[in-house]
C-alpha cells in the first residue's frame, strides 16, 4: 500500500513540476505577441521534414527555451508579473464572486446570533434582502464578463498555471448561467415569502453553486473539473432538503446524495485511470498525448485502460445531465425539491455540465471518437424513447418537466455524437432553444399559484377552465408548448430540424427515424396540456374559476421575461441569420485546442 501511495505522489508531484515549467515558458512567449491576437494550440516547436502541417510518426518534439534570445533576466520577471497582472484582469469576476460568498456567509453567521433579527418575520424579511443583494452581486458579475467579453471576444488565454481559460464559448456560456441564475433567484423570492420555514443561507448556497458552475466551465484541468462537481453537488444535497419537514423532500434528498455519490465515483475512477495512463490532467497535454496514443499503434491493452476510463467520466456526465442510462433520479428528485431548486436542475446545473461535457469529447478526446461516439449514440436514441414514454401519461407537474427535459437532453445528445463542426453547430443552436423554451414555461410554472390550496399547481389538472381567466397568458403557454413539440414555424422545430439533417449527413438514419418518431408522441402530450386549458369541460375538481389568477401573481420584469420568450419562439426566422453567426463562431471556439 505504501509503495503504491509513493506511486501516486511521485505522478503528481511530477505533474506538477512539469505544469510550472510550461507555465514559465509560455509566459514569456505570450508577452512577446500582442495580447488581442493571442491564439495557441499547444507550447511546442514542430520539427518534422514533411511540409504539409499533418502530425506524422515521423516528427519529433523540441521544447521551446525557457528565455527566448534577447530577453534579459530582469525583463523575463518582469514579463511573468505582468503575466499575473493579465491572469488578475481575466479572474476579477470570479474573485469578486468568492469575495461575496464570503461576506454573506459572514452575514448569515452574524445574524444567526443577533438578538435583534430573532423574531420570525425579520428573519424572513433579512433572508429576502438577501436575495435581493445576491441578485445585485450577480448583475455586478455579469457587467464584468460582458465587459471583458466586448473588448475581448477574439482573446484565448489561459490562467493559473493552465488551469483556467478564457475565449468566446467560455464567456458565453457564463453569462448564460448568470442570466438563468438571477431567472431562478427572481422567481425564489415569492417562493420564500410564501413559505413557512427560514432559512437565510439559500442566499450563500445559490451563489456559492453559480461560483462553482463558472469554474467548471473556464477549467481546462481534469482535477479541477472534478473539484467544481463535487462542489455544486455538495450545495445541492442542502438545497433539495429546503422542505426537509416534507416527506417528498426528504425522499429526493437521500436519492440525490447517494445517486450522485455514485457517479462523482465514476468521474473520479475515470479520471484516475485516465491520469495512469496519460500522466497529465491538462486538456490540451491530454489531448496531445492521445494523438500520439491513437496514431502511433500503441499495445491495445493500453487503449483498453483509456475506453474503461473515458466510458467511467461518460456515465458520471450522464447523471448530470439526466440523460439514459443515468436518468432514474431525475423524475423523483424534481418532485421532492422546492420549485427554485428545479429550475436550478434544469437550466443553470445542466447548461454548465453541457458545455464542459461537449468540450472534453469533441475538443479533448476527439481522437477517440470511435470509442464515445456509440455510447452518446445509444444514449440520446433511449433517452428520447425514455423520456417520450414517461411524460406520456404523467399528470404531476414536476414528473412532467422531469421526463420532459429526458426527452429534450436526447436530441441534444444528437448533435455530439455525430461530432465534426456540423454537429457541435446544431447542438449548440437546440441548446441555446432548449434554454429559451425553458425559461418560458418554468416561468409559466413558477409563477402560476393556487389560492384555494395557498401553493404552485401540482397537477396538470388544475388548468382546467385556465384560458377563461389568463388568456393571454395562456396563448403564451401554448406558443411555447408547440415549440417543444416541434412544430412549424416555431424555434422548436428549425432546432430538431438543424439536428435531423446532421444526424442524416453522418449516415445516422436509425437515430433520425427514432427522434421523428418521438417527436411525434410528445406532441401528443405537449397538447394534451393545451387541450387542458382550453378545451376541457369537465367541471373542475381542484380549483374553481376564480382561485386562479396568474397576471397578479407574476411580477412587471417576470410578465416581460415570459413575453420576451414567446416573442423570440414566434420569430425565430428574424433572427436566425445573427443567430447561425454567432453560433458558428462558439463553435469554431469549441473545437480550438488551448
Amino acid at each position: 500500500m505504501n509503495n503504491i501511495c509513493q506511486f501516486i505522489a511521485k505522478k503528481i508531484y511530477g505533474a506538477l513540476i512539469k505544469t510550472v515549467h510550461i507555465h514559465a515558458q509560455f509566459k514569456i512567449i505570450l508577452w512577446s505577441i500582442p495580447i488581442e491576437t493571442t491564439k495557441y494550440t499547444c507550447f511546442w516547436e514542430w520539427d518534422t521534414k514533411q511540409e504539409d502541417t499533418v502530425r506524422t510518426k515521423d516528427e519529433h518534439l523540441t521544447t521551446v527555451n525557457l528565455i527566448p534570445e534577447g530577453l534579459e533576466d530582469a525583463d523575463y520577471f518582469d514579463a511573468l508579473e505582468k503575466s499575473w497582472l493579465v491572469d488578475l484582469i481575466y479572474l476579477m469576476p470570479e474573485l469578486f464572486l468568492a469575495c461575496s460568498c464570503l461576506v454573506l456567509l459572514i452575514i448569515i453567521a452574524v445574524s444567526n446570533f443577533k438578538p435583534s433579527v430573532t423574531d420570525f418575520w425579520k428573519k424572513k424579511m433579512l433572508a429576502i434582502r438577501l436575495i435581493y443583494t445576491t441578485m445585485r452581486i450577480i448583475g455586478i458579475v455579469l457587467l464584468l464578463y460582458i465587459w471583458l467579453y466586448v473588448h475581448n471576444y477574439n482573446v484565448i488565454y489561459n490562467l493559473f498555471f493552465d488551469y483556467l481559460n478564457v475565449d468566446m464559448f467560455i464567456w458565453t456560456f457564463k453569462i448564460i448561467v448568470l442570466l438563468t441564475g438571477i431567472f431562478i433567484l427572481n422567481n425564489s423570492i415569492q417562493y420564500i415569502t410564501q413559505h413557512s420555514r427560514i432559512c437565510m443561507e439559500y442566499s450563500f448556497l445559490f451563489l456559492l453553486t453559480l461560483f462553482f458552475l463558472i469554474i467548471l466551465i473556464g477549467s481546462t484541468s481534469l482535477i479541477l473539473m472534478f473539484i467544481c462537481i463535487i462542489g455544486f453537488s455538495l450545495n445541492m444535497y442542502i438545497l433539495i432538503l429546503y422542505d426537509s419537514p416534507y416527506q417528498p423532500s426528504l425522499e429526493a434528498g437521500a436519492k440525490y446524495f447517494y445517486l450522485s455519490a455514485l457517479s462523482s465515483g465514476l468521474i473520479a475512477s475515470g479520471l484516475f485511470l485516465m491520469y495512469l495512463w496519460l500522466q497529465n490532467d491538462i486538456f490540451w497535454l491530454v489531448n496531445f498525448t492521445l494523438y500520439h496514443i491513437v496514431h502511433n499503434s500503441i499495445e491495445t491493452v493500453e487503449l483498453g485502460l483509456g475506453t474503461i476510463a473515458l466510458f467511467s467520466i461518460i456515465y458520471g456526465f450522464l447523471f448530470k445531465l439526466a440523460a439514459f442510462p443515468c436518468h432514474m433520479w431525475a423524475p423523483e428528485v424534481y418532485e421532492g425539491s422546492p420549485n427554485p431548486i428545479m429550475g436550478i436542475f434544469i437550466l443553470p446545473i445542466k447548461i454548465a455540465i453541457f458545455a464542459i461535457f461537449v468540450k472534453l469529447l469533441t475538443n479533448v478526446f476527439k481522437d477517440l471518437y470511435l470509442v464515445w461516439s456509440y455510447l452518446i449514440w445509444l444514449s440520446a436514441a433511449l433517452s428520447m424513447i425514455w423520456g417520450c414514454l414517461g411524460a406520456f401519461s404523467e399528470d404531476r407537474v414536476k414528473k412532467f418537466i422531469a421526463y420532459s427535459s429526458i426527452n429534450q437532453m436526447g436530441f441534444l445528445l444528437i448533435g455530439v455524437a455525430c461530432g465534426a463542426f456540423d454537429g457541435i453547430y446544431a447542438t449548440l443552436i437546440y441548446l441555446l432553444i432548449y434554454i429559451i423554451m425553458n425559461i418560458g414555461f418554468l416561468q409559466f410554472f413558477l409563477g402560476t399559484f393556487n389560492k384555494q390550496f395557498n401553493r404552485n399547481i401540482q397537477y396538470l389538472t388544475e388548468l382546467k377552465y385556465f384560458s377563461n381567466q389568463n388568456g393571454i397568458i395562456s396563448i403564451g403557454v401554448a406558443i411555447i408548448l408547440f415549440s417543444m413539440a416541434g412544430i412549424p414555424p416555431l424555434a422548436g422545430f428549425f432546432g430538431k430540424y438543424f439536428l435531423f439533417m446532421t444526424a442524416f449527413n453522418s449516415q445516422y438514419y436509425l437515430l433520425v427515424i427514432i427522434g421523428m418518431l418521438t417527436s411525434l408522441i410528445s406532441a401528443f402530450y405537449y397538447l394534451r396540456i393545451i387541450k387542458i386549458m382550453w378545451f376541457e369541460n369537465t367541471t373542475p375538481v381542484l380549483i374553481t374559476t376564480q382561485s386562479l389568477d396568474l397576471i397578479t401573481l407574476m411580477t412587471s420584469n417576470q410578465r416581460k421575461t415570459y413575453f420576451i420568450v414567446v416573442t423570440f419562439l414566434i420569430f425565430f426566422l428574424i433572427f436566425n441569420n445573427p443567430l447561425s453567426t454567432f453560433v458558428n463562431l462558439l463553435t469554431y471556439t469549441c473545437q480550438i485546442m488551448q
